[in-house]
């Protein structure tokens, strides 16, 4: 199992943090560093940004990334 570090884009002037997200197997070739995916913040389905990838996560509850958008890493 991997993970990542996604930066969720809030659109808001709160602190831009990272929350580690699961990597399902199907996507695991797709997410990469400055992939764009959509992610569960909270109650709805985001777009937020990889900023790092790992094999071992902070938490126990981690949440999966839903898809990736596009093709092209930033």
């Amino acid at each position: 199992m991997t993970f990542a570090e996604v930066v969720p884009d809030t659109r808001s002037l709160l602190p831009h943090d990272s929350y580690t997200y699961e990597v399902p197997e199907e996507l695991d070739e797709a997410v990469a560093l400055g992939s764009r995916v959509e992610i569960p913040f909270g109650k709805r389905s985001i777009m937020g940004y990889v900023v790092a990838r790992g094999d071992i996560a902070t938490r126990d509850d981690v949440r999966a990334i839903e898809s990736v958008i596009g093709t092209e890493p930033f």
